[in-house]
């Protein structure tokens, strides 16, 4: 039987396969979806977390491919806080692909009137 948590594991599976879908990573290869409810518990446990800590909120964990490359797999995913997440994503940007991020965040920043 499943129990509640796998449900929204389950659930959450299907929206991250979603989300991937037509999404290629850092090398241009197309991101493959391989995970099942039994890799996300295992992965939770190797992370000492539970399904409550993964969210999008400051201190709270997300799913992550290793130096996003590579397919959604036990073998190559882990749980890490948002806020590692983005500073890995940060730190594998070329030097012109921080100025283009930079850029934009001052063109966001005028259009607010910042």
């Amino acid at each position: 039987m499943i129990t509640k948590e796998q449900k929204r594991i389950r659930k959450y599976l299907w929206a991250k396969k979603s989300q991937t879908k037509k999404r290629v990573d850092r090398n241009g290869d197309p991101i493959e979806f391989n995970l099942t409810i039994a890799c996300v518990e295992t992965l939770l446990e190797k992370a000492g977390i539970t399904y409550d800590d993964v969210g999008s909120y400051r201190g709270m964990y997300c799913l992550t491919r290793i130096n996003d490359i590579g397919p959604y797999n036990v073998e190559n995913c882990r749980y890490r806080t948002n806020l590692q997440n983005h500073s890995e994503w940060w730190d594998n940007l070329t030097e012109e692909q921080k100025e283009e991020h930079r850029e934009a965040g001052r063109v966001a920043g005028a259009a607010l009137g910042g």
